[in-house]
């Protein structure tokens, strides 16, 4: 506000100081000046001129052809505004030079104020660049600050690229070395696959030659079924027959008793014929003693005879459980397979136990005998050795379970399950990891739940539970 008064207070000490010279020696001054400060000013900004916009190069150059044409008019009429005026002159050629003189003087005053306006506006213009000038300083040191900081960060991104770069070709070389594994692994398969098939048809002409020989054995059975029968029958028969006569016998002794008792009567009435009745009497006790030996002599035969007949029974039931024996074995050394034992105790699987765990481990026995390198099996037994609480059993089922296949996710968290219900945390731990190194997270989850309620914390033990391996 105070430059806008000063300067029109400098516009009207000009104006005054205009309007009181003459001549045109002052006019030729006045351009000079003003041209003068003109270019002073305009130097300001660096030696930059101010650019005009149309509408102002117009009104200039409109200004100069007025000028121009004015002074080719005086020019015409034989006047000069650059000469002195002469004291020939009339007052009014004076007063003529005057006017034209006051009126070029309002011209230049019009054109100096334009171009002081001009000035202030290009000072005001310089000012308004200098602070876009600042701006741009600060905005180009935010740059270069954000430009280093993403140097440095596009550095980091390097260095990560070429760490990454590195571990890249690190899994790619172990990638290799794993490939390599598993076509070793894959020979060693086929080869275990045709030892196997070889094993397969060595079996299969063993349970041939079982199958005859079964059928052999079944025969001589047969037939020493029927001789027994038949030696049992016999056995039976004399048993009868002794039957018969010890109980003939007993009644032979019954009547010679009662014949005895009538003698001894008799001899009491007749005792003048004492002599001869002892006789008798003495004859029928020497028969009486010789038929109780008889008697217990049939006994003694007929005890003989039925230990003969238990013995005979005996052996019959032992060759039969022989030969059915014989029958298990055979169908199970030739029918039935591993996966026919193991789908036998998946039946006895209700989805959380077995049902009968001790039935079960028979079956998953017989199953392993089958194929004693398949890790399932094993895990299987484990589970059904822990249903019947047998922890020792059930680890080293797991372990072996684990040592047969070490990518076998259920098998180490069964481990881990026992190992933590006997307390050892520890190692339980060791086989939760490796379990959710290969996709079973449960009991890695497990040890990360809070301990802050024992109850909520035996909750989540009682529902770990244990996992059945998958069939193939």
């Amino acid at each position: 506000m105070a430059k806008q008064k000063q300067s029109k207070q400098n516009r009207q000490s000009k104006k005054k100081r205009f309007q009181n010279e003459s001549g045109q020696a002052l006019k030729s001054l006045l351009s000079d000046q003003v041209e003068s400060s003109l270019k002073r000013e305009i130097g300001i900004s660096q030696g930059e001129s101010v650019p005009l916009s149309k509408e102002e190069q117009e009104e200039k150059k409109s200004r100069q052809d007025q000028s121009e044409d004015s002074q080719d008019e005086a020019l015409a009429e034989g006047y000069d505004p650059k000469k002195m005026p002469g004291s020939k002159e009339t007052k009014a050629q004076i007063m003529e030079r005057m006017q034209n003189l006051v009126q070029e003087m309002e011209r230049l005053e019009r054109d100096y104020f334009y171009i002081q306006a001009r000035l202030d506006q290009a000072l005001q213009d310089k000012k308004e660049k200098d602070n876009e000038l600042e701006q741009l300083r600060s905005q180009k040191e935010g740059l270069e600050d954000d430009l280093s900081s993403k140097v440095m960060l596009l550095s980091q991104h390097q260095n990560r690229e070429k760490e990454l770069k590195a571990e890249l070709d690190r899994n790619i070389q172990a990638r290799e070395e794993l490939e390599e594994k598993l076509r070793a692994r894959d020979k060693d398969l086929e080869q275990a696959i045709k030892d196997k098939d070889q094993q397969i048809q060595e079996l299969k002409s063993e349970v041939d030659s079982n199958a005859q020989a079964r059928k052999e054995l079944e025969e001589k059975l047969k037939a020493r079924d029927e001789i027994l029968d038949q030696e049992i029958k016999d056995k039976d028969q004399q048993l009868l027959e002794l039957k018969s006569e010890v109980d003939s016998n007993a009644r032979i002794q019954k009547e010679l008793e009662e014949k005895l008792q009538e003698k001894e009567k008799r001899l009491e009435q007749e005792a003048g014929e004492k002599g001869k009745l002892t006789e008798e009497v003495q004859s029928l006790k020497e028969n009486a003693v010789e038929l109780q030996e008889k008697i217990s002599r049939l006994e003694q035969h007929n005890k003989g005879l039925e230990g003969e007949k238990k013995e005979l029974l005996d052996k019959v039931e032992k060759m039969n459980k022989i030969g059915e024996d014989k029958s298990i074995q055979e169908e199970s050394g030739g029918k039935m397979s591993a996966n026919d034992w193991r789908n036998k105790a998946d039946k006895l699987w209700n989805g959380v136990s077995y049902v009968a765990p001790q039935q079960a481990i028979e079956f998953l026995t017989a199953a392993i005998e089958k194929d004693p390198e398949r890790a399932e099996l094993h895990n299987d037994r484990g589970l059904a050795n822990m249903d019947e609480y047998r922890m020792q059993e059930s680890l080293n089922d797991f372990s072996t379970a684990v040592n047969l296949k070490p990518d076998f996710g259920e098998a180490y968290h069964n481990r881990g399950v026992v190992l933590l219900k006997q307390g050892k945390e520890f190692a339980a731990r060791k086989d939760f990891q490796m379990a959710a190194s290969h996709g079973v997270w449960m009991g890695l989850n497990y040890l990360q739940q809070p301990r802050h309620n024992p109850g909520v914390w035996e909750k989540i033990l009682a529902s770990l539970g244990f996992k059945k391996g998958e069939k193939k």
